[in-house]
């Protein structure tokens, strides 16, 4: 798996269902602190939560994301 983003929670659930949504596979890694201490998952930060897809779909896994960024 590779990381592709990261964010807080909510951030990270966003990501996550808009590649699930494409067939994308996804972990969060990280999840567990976000739920549990979400004022340390700060986008981005050193416990932020991170996406990661397998290393076969991470440039269709990015530009997806990208899409979600110009919104």
């Amino acid at each position: 798996m590779v990381t592709v983003a990261s964010g807080n929670t909510a951030q990270a659930d966003q990501m996550k269902m808009h590649l699930e949504g494409h067939g994308i596979p996804v972990f969060l890694h990280g999840e567990l602190g976000g739920t549990v201490a979400p004022h340390i998952a700060s986008a981005g930060g050193a416990s932020a939560v991170r996406v990661q897809v397998p290393r076969s779909r991470v440039e269709e896994a990015k530009a997806l994301l990208a899409q979600i960024e110009d919104v």
